[in-house]
């Protein structure tokens, strides 16, 4: 007996349509490299366009598309993300035959061993998310992956900062003659003070589109991020630590806008090879501590735009 193929058949109203297909169907993600293995769960989303004639997609060859590669990486482990979501994409294509895009997106935490200075080895969680867009273009099929990973950190501010440097001076100028101190030495002491500001724990995130045959370090996004930020956070701090931490965080004073165009200069240094028409975007939000809103800035370029604006300044 013979089924009827009602997809096929032709739509009501004849309107294409940009994304149908599944969300968040949870899966394993499994990377080697060498002998240190990744594994996490991650929600993926799968979709193709559907032409305007027909009335839907063969929406059970989405997971199976998905279930295919990642049963392929049990016997050929790949070692990025990038490679895998790129093949799972290019994949899901080839089986919607009248399909001219096909998208999946990979949503997940990864956890990745970092050096520590007092434990030797400390674990830190990461959100990320990898898109990987597959399209049709006179008979190839070019594919595009943009990979976003966010990290923690601490920013102090600048300005309050300033404000209490000027509050420090002046109690002290007014004692000068008590303590014995000129101005030279009242500013020399000022400027190797950790000054007490306020700060917030801020989220740097970093999407950048990765070329073909290119392959990124997550480890080199991270950095990027967490040491744009006034200090790195940690999970674990003795006292000493703390202080350190804190110390730092207040010598080394930012606003959001200082952290999102540090990220940007990094980037660029980071990876002179990427072609100019690959897409960043850089984002750090501020959890503030003493306003009932968050502090948010961001940057979307090329890197030809980025590297164009470095030259200028």
């Amino acid at each position: 007996m013979t089924l009827p193929d009602i997809q096929n058949t032709k739509s009501d109203f004849k309107f294409s349509l940009n994304r149908v297909g599944i969300k968040e169907i949870i899966k394993k993600v499994r990377l080697v490299k060498g002998s240190e293995v990744t594994e996490f769960p991650a929600k993926f989303s799968a979709y193709v366009d559907l032409p305007r004639e027909l009335k839907g997609i063969h929406m059970s060859r989405n997971p199976q598309t998905l279930q295919d590669v990642i049963n392929e990486l049990d016997f050929k482990p790949s070692s990025h993300i990038e490679d895998f979501m790129s093949k799972m994409s290019t994949h899901l294509l080839s089986k919607h035959e009248y399909a001219t895009i096909a998208e999946v997106d990979c949503e997940g935490i990864i956890v990745i061993e970092v050096p520590n200075e007092r434990t030797g080895k400390q674990q830190k969680a990461h959100p990320i998310k990898v898109k990987a867009i597959s399209k049709k273009e006179n008979n190839q099929v070019k594919t595009r992956v943009f990979l976003k990973i966010s990290a923690f950190g601490i920013n102090a501010c600048p300005c309050a900062k300033d404000l209490m440097i000027d509050y420090a001076n002046e109690i002290i100028s007014e004692r000068k003659e008590k303590f014995d101190l000129d101005e030279k030495n009242i500013k020399n002491i000022l400027d190797i003070m950790p000054i007490a500001t306020h700060s917030q724990r801020s989220k740097g995130s970093l999407t950048i589109e990765i070329p073909e045959n290119f392959n990124i370090d997550l480890l080199k996004l991270i950095d990027i991020i967490e040491s744009s930020m006034s200090a790195k956070v940690q999970d674990v701090l003795k006292r000493v630590d703390e202080a350190k931490l804190v110390r730092l965080a207040h010598l080394n004073p930012k606003f959001v806008e200082d952290s999102c165009r540090e990220m940007a200069n990094k980037v660029v240094e980071a990876f002179p090879n990427f072609p100019d028409d690959c897409e960043v975007i850089l984002e750090i939000e501020a959890l503030e501590s003493i306003h009932q809103h968050n502090a948010y800035a961001q940057k979307h370029a090329t890197f030809k735009i980025l590297r164009e604006e470095i030259k200028k300044s």
